[in-house]
């Protein structure tokens, strides 16, 4: 924090504003350059895997892409197939998605294992290899022949490579050096600073507040709580304890005289129903089940194993002379084609290799050449525009911004500091005003109307209600004893009824097994 609030800090109660603990000293300085600065160390960081990778991916040239060499040209092959001969089948989304996998998986790691090696070549200062010499001279048709390659193959190299290359060294590296650490150092800033502003201004005054509501929530469901609890223990006292003695009675009374002569008369039923019944039925179910078994097995033995024997020994024929054969002839024509394409991936790495040698550097030296004359004539004209012509006129800016500061900007700037400080004692003073004789007496007027609801409104209110309570619960126990009577009266005519049926069940049975 600034020395200014440090000092206030300090003044009040001596605590950190996010960690509330004692401050027992502090330091003045800048924290960026004194203290600690993260975005270094970040970068540096980031910076170490594609350091790792850079030197994974060179090391080898050629010789460790040559699989993805093998594999671009075999999809630009096949874009190329289809869009000069039209495939009814694939269209052009076809071409396009083989395109785009040779840009990808071809073109990309070859030209950035080209762009290494050149910059490698040039930073090592070395001899490099030259496509005309003084023994092609003796030689006519070698030097027409180089010659010719050379005006063929130097627009292909520009646009291939020297192109994407002047890209890759004039915007992508630059922004990446520079551009991307003072974004992410920004950034970094940004955040810390923002993150401090908003827990000391937005974060704990909002928890604050939630604390204090919370508070108030838990004094009203307290009280809510107390007053439900109250309903429920006079509920429970006057209104369902005589309803569940009634219900247990009537149940005592149903299950003496009701469910258990129910349950006699069901159990001889079932008694008479499994003699003559169920158990005749289940001897015959026996005897059918003994057939059937008789009837599987001569089937099982007779018809099922020498279809089993039969069908055991074509299999094996069909492997032997069939199967065998046709996976042998597979596996040779696989091994050919995998022989085929590593023949192939050897050639286009020996290809590659040929043309960085004997196109790409010679090309790029003579740029490079060309490039450094324009750059050098670029920077000294640079200079002369800046000293002859920005210089003055950075200087004469200057001096009337510094006039234009001192006399046109301070005096109205402290003069609207003046007005605001002005201002705000008056709104002080208002407010002061508005409270002693507006708020306060407002408020003292609503705890006084509040004091008497409480006393002429809720107390009265909750007495008429505990009295209310009382009566039901009087005509409770008086409805329970009525129902207790009439449950009574319910079970004598219902033990009375059962006699008579259960004796007529019983004489009905005894006839039937007579008969049977």
């Amino acid at each position: 924090m600034c020395e200014q609030c440090m000092l206030a800090v300090r003044g009040n109660d001596g605590k950190c504003p996010v960690c509330r603990a004692h401050i027992d000293a502090c330091m003045s300085g800048h924290f960026d350059c004194e203290f600690v600065d993260l975005a270094p160390g970040l970068l540096a960081a980031m910076a170490k895997p594609l350091v790792r990778a850079q030197a994974l991916v060179y090391e080898g040239m050629y010789q460790n892409i040559r699989v993805l060499l093998l594999v671009g040209a075999a999809s630009g092959l096949g874009a190329a197939t289809c869009f000069l001969i039209p495939v009814p089948l694939l269209g052009s989304g076809a071409g396009l998605a083989l395109a785009g996998a040779a840009f990808c998986v071809g073109y990309l790691p070859w030209l950035a294992v080209t762009i290494s090696a050149f910059e490698t070549a040039g930073a090592g200062g070395g001899g490099q290899p030259q496509l005309f010499t003084r023994e092609d001279l003796g030689r006519p048709l070698v030097l027409v022949t180089k010659a010719v390659a050379l005006l063929v193959g130097a627009p292909i190299a520009l646009a291939v490579f020297f192109l994407p290359y002047g890209l890759y060294a004039a915007v992508l590296r630059p922004f990446s050096q520079v551009v991307v650490p003072f974004l992410v150092h920004v950034t970094l800033y940004g955040l810390l600073d923002l993150a401090c502003y908003s827990y000391m201004y937005v974060i704990r005054p909002s928890w604050m507040g939630l604390v204090l509501a919370a508070g108030a929530l838990r004094w009203l469901a307290e009280q809510a709580v107390l007053g439900v609890r109250w309903c429920c223990s006079a509920t429970w006292t006057h209104v369902l304890a005589p309803i569940g003695q009634a219900l247990s009675f009537l149940g005592q009374l149903a299950h003496g005289h009701l469910i258990l002569p129910t349950l006699h008369g069901l159990s001889s039923c079932a008694s008479l129903l499994h003699r003559w019944a169920l158990a005749p039925t289940w001897q015959a179910l026996l005897f059918c089940g003994s057939g059937l078994s008789a009837t599987a097995s001569f089937f099982y033995g007779e018809v099922l194993v020498p279809c089993g024997h039969g069908l055991s020994a074509a299999a094996v024929w069909t492997s032997r002379y069939v199967l065998s054969p046709i996976g042998q002839a597979v596996f040779a024509a696989g091994r050919g084609l995998c022989d085929l394409a590593a023949a192939l991936a050897q050639c286009l790495a020996s290809s590659a290799g040929a043309v960085y040698v004997y196109v790409l550097s010679p090309t790029g030296w003579a740029v490079r050449a060309v490039v450094s004359g324009l750059a050098n004539g670029l920077a000294s004209a640079g200079e002369a525009l800046y000293r002859y012509v920005l210089a003055p006129i950075g200087t004469a800016m200057s001096v009337s911004a510094s006039a234009v500061y001192s006399y046109g900007l301070v005096p109205p700037i402290q003069a609207a500091r003046a007005c605001l400080s002005a201002l705000a004692s008056a709104l002080v003073a208002a407010g002061s005003e508005v409270y002693v004789q507006l708020l306060l007496p407002v408020g003292q007027a609503v705890g006084a109307c509040g004091t008497a609801a409480r006393d002429w409104l809720i107390l009265p209110a909750a007495s008429a209600l505990l009295r209310l309570g009382a009566a039901l619960a009087r005509a409770g126990m008086v409805s329970a004893l009525l129902v207790q009577d009439m449950c009574s009266w319910l079970a004598g005519l219902c033990q009375q009824v059962w006699h008579s049926v259960s004796e007529a069940v019983g004489s009905t049975f005894q006839f039937l097994g007579s008969i049977f």
